[in-house]
């Protein structure tokens, strides 16, 4: 009987059942629930990780692609300054040619400047270096160099370029040197 009394006090009054079963369950319930909120949190962080590493990933791609073109537009001027350094060589040759008087351009040294320059410009060319037409364009601040300014025998020669001093040349697309001209006003 004194067993029954003991088991008695131990069980609650409202379920019948008896106290260690109820904590046991509070336990499972609370672990379940602290389970349940651990596999959120951790969800949660990792579709944070998820997003986070997808934007590194396209930020590295970006970096990458940035870096191959910053090279290949090195490696397009890189030789910039040595053409450059090259072009009063060609103004040279051009003025040599010019001042040739007809009766001598059939010597053979006469022939051999002219294969030189020839040859000259032709390797420029092929590093991407162009001559640019000045003569009768429209002035351009952004590849003219305008040394004078005269009034203009007609409208059609207005903000245009009458005469050129020394020729501007391109490299791929970009001005290397100004064209030295006079324009119209």
């Amino acid at each position: 009987m004194e067993n029954q009394k003991q088991e008695r006090k131990q069980q609650e009054p409202e379920t019948g059942l008896p106290k260690i079963e109820k904590e046991e369950k509070t336990k499972n319930s609370e672990k379940k629930s602290d389970t349940t909120q651990t596999i959120a949190g951790l969800t949660r962080a990792n579709a944070d990780l998820t997003t986070t590493l997808k934007h590194l990933q396209a930020d590295f791609e970006n970096y990458k692609k940035r870096v191959d073109r910053d090279q290949e537009e090195y490696k397009k001027f890189a030789a910039k300054n040595i053409i450059a350094n090259i072009l009063p060589i060609m103004d040279t040759f051009d003025q040599a040619l010019r001042e040739i008087k007809p009766e001598d351009k059939k010597k053979e040294f006469v022939k051999g400047i002219e294969l030189l320059y020839a040859q000259l410009y032709s390797f420029l060319e092929s590093c991407g270096v162009k001559k640019m037409q000045s003569i009768g364009m429209p002035y351009n601040p952004l590849s003219h160099e305008a040394l004078l300014a005269e009034e203009a025998k007609d409208a059609a020669q207005k903000n245009k370029v009458i005469e050129e001093f020394q020729p501007g040349y391109l490299m791929h697309g970009k001005v290397i040197r100004h064209a030295k001209v006079k324009i119209g006003r």
